[in-house]
C-alpha cells in the first residue's frame, strides 16, 4: 500500500503519465466530488432496485472509481493519476499494487447480481482484473483496456493467466513495452508464438473483439448502470449512449459529474460502495465476502515422472499460480521445483513411480498472504484434480475438494481469446449489392458518421488561400504521415496512432473538428462523432483532400465540382515556397500512385509480387467484408495470395497471424489502399503491374472511379 503507481498498469512509465496528463479535468466543476445525503441515496437505491426488477437485460459499465477502496488510484479524481500529473505532482501519486488488491464490495456485489440474473454483462475500463477475481465469468465480461494478469499468443491467440503482472515480468528480462512483447512464448504444440500483454496504452486501439462484444450487449440492454466512471474516454463512453439511443435507461453512480448526466434516468453522487450496499439491501441480497479460487492437478507420466499444474478454475486450463512445488514420495522430498514464468506445468523425474503415493507441497506467490497447500495422489491413481478456495481476510487454510481421473492437463487446453485462433480457411468475398456508385463510407469506420454536429458552424473555417499538403509535418513532433488537419486554424498535428498531438491541440484551443490525412475522415472531439464528408461545411475540405490524394474529385456529389475545389487547391498548387511547418502548405500534386503520405516510402517492386499475388476473375472487392477471424468490419486487409480478409495492425493483427501461418506475404489495406509485403517490410507502389489491377478494383469500390493513372482500370481489375 502507498507505493508509486504499479508496473502492470496503463500508468506505468513517465512518458505515458505526461502524455495522458492533458486528459485530466480542466474544469474545477467537473473535478469536484459531490456527496448526497444518506436518505437521498436510500431513495435512489430503491428506485434503481425497481429498475433492475423491471429490466429484461442489464449491462454494468465500470471505471476506476470502483477500485479506489481497494487502494488503486483512479485517474481523474482530485488525487487521480492524470490529475496529479497535470498539476506537476506526479511524485505524489500513490496506489496499491493491483496484483495484490482484493475485489471491493462493489466488485463482489456485481458478481452476486450476475449470479442472481439481475446483471447480464459487465464492461470495464480497468486493467486490475478484479472483476474476474470476484467471480464474474469471462464470457460475461468485456475488459476493454486489458488485464494485467493476462498475456496472449500473437499467433494462436491463446490467453495465459498469471498470478503476476505480465508487463515487465520476464525471466530473460526482455520485455518490449512498445511491442507489448513479454519475452515469453506460447507452449501449445507446434506454435511457439510470441506472448503479448493485453494492456491498451495511450493512443492505441481497443481490442475490436472486446469492443464489439461490449457494444452488442449495450444494444441488447434496456438498462445500463455506470459505476465509478467519468465517461471521458471514447469509444467506451459511447456505450451508455448506444443503449439510450435504442430506448433504454441509464443510471450513473459517481462522485464527480459526467458529460452524460443530463441523459441519465437516475443520477447518484456518492461512493459506489455506499450506494451498492444500499442497493443490495433493497434487493434483499447480501454482498458475499471475497473468496480466492484456485485449481490444480497432480498426475503421473511415463518413466516415473510426476507432474503438477495450477489450473484456471474457470475452464480448467493450465495457469501460473505456483511459485514452487516440493515433490515427495515415501515421506522423502524427491525434488524442489521452482516455478518458471515461462512454464505452466512443473515436473519431477523419479517422483511418480507406480505403487507409491505422490505428495506435492505447492507455494503460491502470496499476494494475499495465502498459505501453501498440500496435494496427494494416492498409490494406484494416475491423476487427481483439486478445487481450492480461501477467504483471505477470514480463513487460515484452504478448503480443498479432490476428484480422481479426467484428462491430463496440457498447454493445448488454454483457450484462445481476442476472438479465437487464426484460421487458414478460405472465405468467399461477396459482391456488394446495389449500384456501383453507391459508396457507403460509414462502413469504413467503427462509428457511424452523423450528418451534422453543433460545431460545424463555428469550428470550420474555409479560406481562399488554404492549400492542402498531405505531406505537411506535425507542428509538434514533425511526424510525416497519419496526421490530421484542424478545420478551424488549419494546423497539422499527428493523430491517435502516433502521439495524439491533435488531441492535445484540441484540449489547448478548443478547436473541435479535424480531418485525417490517411482515411479522409472528419471527427468532432466535442461530440465524439465522425461527420459525413458530404456535410456542406466540410465538403470543400473533403473535395480538396480527395483531389490531393487521389488526383480526382470525389464522385457522385456536387462537392466535386466548381470553384470550391479550386479555391482550396489554389491555382498555384505546385508553386514554390513552403508554408510554415505544421500548417497546410501548397497543395500536394500527388496522384493515386504516389504513396508519400506514408511514413515509409514505397518501393517499385519486391521479389514476392511474382509468387504471392494471385488475381482471379471471380474475385469481388467488398470493403465491408468482415475479418475472417474476429468478424471486425473496417480497417481490414486483403491477402493478395488467397484473397482472405483479416484485420490489420490497429485492430487485432489477424492478418499478421495469417501471414505467420501461411507465409502469404503481400496484403492491401482497405482504409488507405496501401500495399505491404511482410517479408520485405516494405510498402509497394500500387502502380506495380501485379498490383495495379487490385488497386483499380479497390479504388473503384471505395471512390466510385478508377485511379487516374490506370487506363481501363475498371475493366481490367477485380470488379468492385
Amino acid at each position: 500500500k502507498g507505493s508509486p503507481f504499479p508496473l502492470g498498469s496503463v500508468a506505468s512509465g513517465g512518458n505515458l503519465l505526461k502524455a495522458m496528463a492533458f486528459t485530466a479535468h480542466q474544469d474545477e466543476k467537473m473535478l469536484e466530488e459531490l456527496r448526497e445525503p444518506p436518505e437521498v441515496i436510500e431513495e435512489k437505491a430503491a428506485v434503481l432496485a425497481g429498475m433492475l426488477r423491471e429490466a429484461s437485460r442489464v449491462l454494468v459499465f465500470t471505471g476506476a472509481g470502483i477500485s479506489t477502496s481497494a487502494g488503486i488510484a483512479d485517474y481523474r479524481g482530485p488525487r487521480g493519476v492524470w490529475t496529479l500529473q497535470a498539476k506537476g505532482q506526479a511524485d505524489q501519486i500513490r496506489s496499491a499494487d493491483m496484483i495484490s488488491a482484493m475485489p471491493t464490495p462493489t466488485h463482489m456485489a456485481i458478481a452476486e447480481l450476475h449470479r442472481q440474473n439481475f446483471v447480464h454483462h459487465v464492461v470495464s475500463q480497468n486493467v486490475d482484473g478484479l472483476h474476474r477475481k470476484s467471480g464474474v465469468p469471462k464470457d460475461s465480461l468485456s475488459e476493454l483496456h486489458g488485464n494485467a494478469n493476462i498475456e496472449y499468443c500473437s499467433v494462436c491467440r491463446r490467453e495465459y493467466l498469471r498470478d503476476f503482472s505480465v508487463q515487465g515480468s520476464s525471466t530473460r528480462g526482455n520485455y518490449n513495452a512498445r511491442a507489448h512483447e513479454t519475452g515469453r512464448r506460447c507452449l501449445a504444440a507446434g506454435c511457439g508464438g510470441l506472448l503479448h500483454d493485453t494492456i491498451i496504452n495511450f493512443g492505441e486501439n481497443l481490442p475490436v473483439e472486446e469492443v464489439s462484444k461490449a457494444f452488442a450487449n449495450a444494444q441488447e440492454a434496456d438498462l445500463v448502470i455506470v459505476f465509478g466512471s467519468s465517461l471521458t474516454v471514447s469509444p467506451a463512453s459511447e456505450l451508455p449512449r448506444s443503449t439510450k439511443a435504442r430506448g433504454g435507461k441509464l443510471a450513473i453512480v459517481n462522485l464527480q459529474r459526467t458529460k452524460q448526466d443530463s441523459a441519465a434516468d437516475l443520477r447518484a453522487h456518492c461512493s459506489v460502495d455506499d450506494f451498492m450496499r444500499a442497493l443490495m439491501a433493497k434487493l434483499d441480497l447480501e454482498i458475499p465476502p471475497f473468496r480466492l479460487s484456485r485449481a490444480a492437478a497432480v498426475w503421473r507420466g511415463d518413466g516415473g515422472v510426476a507432474y503438477c499444474a495450477a489450473l484456471d478454475p474457470a475452464d480448467g486450463a493450465p495457469a501460473t499460480f505456483f511459485r514452487r512445488c516440493a515433490f515427495h514420495t515415501d515421506g522423502k522430498e524427491v525434488a524442489l521445483v521452482d516455478g518458471d514464468m515461462d512454464e505452466v506445468i512443473l515436473s519431477a523425474p523419479g517422483a511418480g513411480e507406480q505403487g507409491h503415493a505422490v505428495r506435492v507441497r505447492a507455494e503460491f506467490y502470496g499476494h494475499y498472504g495465502e498459505p501453501a497447500v498440500e496435494f496427494e495422489l494416492p498409490a494406484g491413481e494416475m491423476l487427481r484434480r483439486f478445487n481450492l478456495g480461501i477467504r483471505p481476510l477470514m480463513d487460515d487454510a484452504w478448503a480443498i475438494q479432490a476428484e480422481s481421473g479426467g484428462k491430463i492437463p496440457s498447454p493445448d487446453d488454454i483457450l484462445p481469446g481476442k476472438g479465437g485462433a487464426a484460421t487458414s480457411r478460405t472465405s468467399t468475398v461477396a459482391k456488394p449489392s446495389g449500384p456501383a456508385n453507391a459508396i457507403d463510407t460509414g462502413g469504413w469506420f467503427a462509428v457511424q458518421p452523423v450528418a451534422d454536429c453543433p460545431h460545424t458552424g463555428s469550428d470550420v473555417n474555409c479560406t481562399d488561400e488554404l492549400h492542402v499538403d498531405l505531406k505537411a509535418p506535425c507542428a509538434t513532433c514533425q511526424n510525416v504521415g497519419e496526421n490530421m488537419l484542424c478545420l478551424h486554424c488549419h494546423q497539422v498535428h499527428c493523430g491517435r496512432h502516433v502521439s495524439q498531438h491533435m488531441l492535445a491541440h484540441h484540449d489547448q484551443t478548443g478547436h473541435a473538428i479535424v480531418s485525417g490525412f490517411v482515411d479522409l475522415s472528419f471527427w468532432c472531439y466535442k461530440c465524439d462523432e465522425y461527420i459525413e464528408p458530404a456535410n456542406p461545411r466540410i465538403a470543400p475540405f473533403y473535395a480538396a483532400m480527395h483531389m490531393a490524394k487521389f488526383g480526382v474529385p470525389p464522385p457522385g456529389s456536387s462537392m466535386a465540382s466548381g470553384g470550391q475545389v479550386q479555391e482550396l487547391l489554389g491555382s498555384g498548387a505546385a508553386a514554390s515556397g513552403a508554408a510554415d511547418a505544421g500548417r497546410a502548405g501548397p497543395s500536394a500534386t500527388t496522384n493515386a500512385g504516389d504513396s508519400e503520405w506514408f511514413a515509409v516510402q514505397p518501393v517499385a517492386d519486391c521479389r514476392h509480387t511474382g509468387s504471392d499475388v494471385h488475381s482471379a476473375e471471380q474475385l469481388h472487392v467488398d470493403l465491408n467484408t468482415p475479418c475472417t477471424t474476429c468478424q471486425h468490419v473496417g480497417e481490414n486487409m486483403l491477402c493478395l495470395s488467397c484473397h482472405q480478409v483479416q484485420c490489420g495492425r490497429h485492430v487485432s493483427q489477424h492478418m499478421l497471424a495469417h501471414h505467420d501461418q501461411t507465409g502469404h506475404a503481400i496484403v492491401c489495406g482497405f482504409v488507405d489502399l496501401s500495399f505491404w509485403c511482410y517479408r520485405c517490410d516494405e510498402y509497394i507502389d500500387p502502380r506495380n503491374p501485379k498490383l495495379a489491377p487490385f488497386y483499380a478494383g479497390l479504388h473503384t469500390a471505395k471512390f466510385g472511379a478508377p485511379p487516374p493513372f490506370v487506363q481501363g482500370a475498371a475493366a481490367a481489375g477485380p470488379s468492385p
